[in-house]
Parts: structure tokens; C-alpha cells; sequence
């Protein structure tokens, strides 16, 4: 047969200890006794007994009572109207409803070496009621810490421009983290949201300043490609009009422009090798 890690062994035999039950004595199986019939007579007949106590408590939907006897755990009640005993059981309310914590601000150091002010909140929720009661002390206080130590220790390990562009990562690493240190709690962490990251006034300034040089090097190498374009259709239509013909319809639309001029104009107007050799024949 397999051996179990140490670790489980404990979690077993402490889950055992828990729940475990054993014979009341005589002094507390007398207490018993006696709630139980004083329950009885204050249900029964309330109007005659009523100074006994009331053997009825109501659990609010979403939430299950713990029941303590003689101070140990002895069973879980449901939303509704349940009996017990009053004069040895203790009921604890535990609400089982989604709770959200705003933490406070914290400064981490980025694995480059920059602090950053992040504002964080998160959603968690508990799922065993036992152990969320009897395993941790100040149940809402250390799950702030955990989520703190989480914060620095996943943050801690990315650069900036990881938790500026890779945020929903970030989160999941450290929901990751927080359900692996938790896990013995009885609680379930649903997300962990980073709302805000707010840098120092220089390494804002700097960031500012480095992406206005590469948007003013975009802009050089954009004005290049254009000015090479340009050079490429400039040389085309170079080509284009490296004939007679061409330079004659050219030079004819000209004339027309200038005649289009509200002045009279007096030009001279230069023969073509053709028209010369036709005059002087």
C-alpha cells in the first residue's frame, strides 16, 4: 500500500479531530436532559413556560449555523427554523455570501527596479463553513495579508511593461498563488482584480518622453518612405515624358493656361526643327 505524504496524514487526522464524537458524562448528559425538557415545555406551552428559553433559532438564507455543545462542534444547520438545545447548544452564524475586500495601496518593487502604487480588491467566498470557523482566526484580516504577501511576491517577479500590458495574467497568478495558500481555509477566491497602477511623477515623465521619441522616429521613418515613393514616381514619369510628343502636348497645355490670363501677352514662341527647315526651303 502507498504512504501518504505527512502532510495529508495531518490534514486527515485533524479533519477527524474536528468532527469526531464522543460519550457525554453524567454532568453534561444531565445539562442535555434538562434542555431538552425545557425546550419541550417552552414549544409546547409557550403561554405557561415562557420564561424558559426558546428552543427554536432561525438561520437566514445564505448563511448555515454552526452548532457548538459544551464548546466543541457538533453539527451544521441549514437556512430555515431549526430546534436545539438551550441550555447546552451555541449556534454560530456563518454567512456564505460573496464578500469583497478594497484593500489597501501597496508600493511593490517590479523585478526592474521601479515602484509601483497599485490599488487592488478581490471576491472570495466561503465554501466549508467548518474550517473557515475553526481553522483560521480573523478569517477577513488574513486573507488581506495572504493577498498583500501575493501582490509582492507575483509583481515582484514581472517588469513593468508586463503589469501594464499583460494586467489579466498578473491576476490569475495571483489568484493561483492566494487558492494554493488558502486552501486549508475553506474558502474560494473568485477574482482578484488590479483597478488602478499609478507610477512616480519621474518615471511617468520618462515613459511620456520615451514614447513621444518613438511616435517622432515613426514619423521620420514614415516621411523617408514617402520621400522614396515619391522618387520612384517622379523618375516614372520622367521616363513617361522623355519624348517629342510628350514635351510638345506639355508645352501646349501651358500655353493654354497662360492664355486663359485676363492681360493681353506678347510671347515668342521658339520653331521646332521641322517648321525651320520647311521655312528656309
Amino acid at each position: 500500500m502507498e504512504q501518504q505524504p505527512l502532510s495529508n496524514q495531518r490534514q486527515d487526522f485533524n479533519d477527524d479531530q474536528l468532527i469526531q464524537r464522543r460519550e457525554l458524562t453524567a454532568y453534561e448528559s444531565c445539562l442535555d436532559c434538562c434542555g431538552s425538557f425545557s425546550g419541550f415545555l417552552r414549544a409546547w406551552l409557550p403561554c405557561v413556560f415562557c420564561c424558559c428559553e426558546n428552543p427554536f433559532y432561525a438561520i437566514q438564507q445564505s448563511s448555515i449555523g454552526l452548532v457548538e455543545k459544551f464548546g466543541k462542534y457538533h453539527r451544521s444547520l441549514p437556512p430555515g427554523l431549526n430546534q436545539i438545545n438551550p441550555c447546552t447548544d451555541t449556534v454560530i452564524p456563518v454567512d456564505l455570501r460573496t464578500r469583497v475586500l478594497d484593500l489597501d495601496r501597496q508600493i511593490i518593487l517590479t523585478k526592474d527596479n521601479i515602484q509601483v502604487n497599485i490599488d487592488t480588491c478581490m471576491y472570495f467566498r466561503i465554501i466549508d463553513p467548518v474550517r473557515a470557523t475553526y481553522r483560521v482566526s480573523r478569517l477577513t484580516q488574513s486573507v488581506k495579508d495572504m493577498t498583500y504577501a501575493a501582490l509582492r511576491q507575483v509583481c515582484g517577479e514581472h517588469q513593468l511593461q508586463d503589469l501594464l500590458e499583460h494586467r489579466e495574467m498578473v491576476q490569475d497568478a495571483i489568484e493561483a498563488y492566494l487558492d494554493k495558500s488558502t486552501e486549508q481555509w475553506g474558502i474560494y477566491i473568485e477574482e482578484v482584480f488590479i483597478k488602478d497602477m499609478v507610477l512616480t511623477p519621474q518615471m511617468q515623465s520618462d515613459l511620456a518622453a520615451a514614447a513621444k521619441n518613438k511616435r517622432i522616429a515613426q514619423a521620420k521613418v514614415i516621411s523617408a518612405q514617402a520621400d522614396v515613393e515619391s522618387a520612384k514616381l517622379m523618375k516614372e514619369a520622367a521616363q513617361a515624358l522623355d519624348s517629342k510628343a510628350a514635351m510638345q502636348i506639355r508645352f501646349l497645355e501651358t500655353l493654354q493656361l497662360l492664355s486663359k490670363g485676363p492681360s493681353q501677352k506678347l510671347m515668342f514662341l521658339p520653331l521646332s526643327p521641322d517648321s525651320q527647315g520647311a521655312h528656309n526651303g
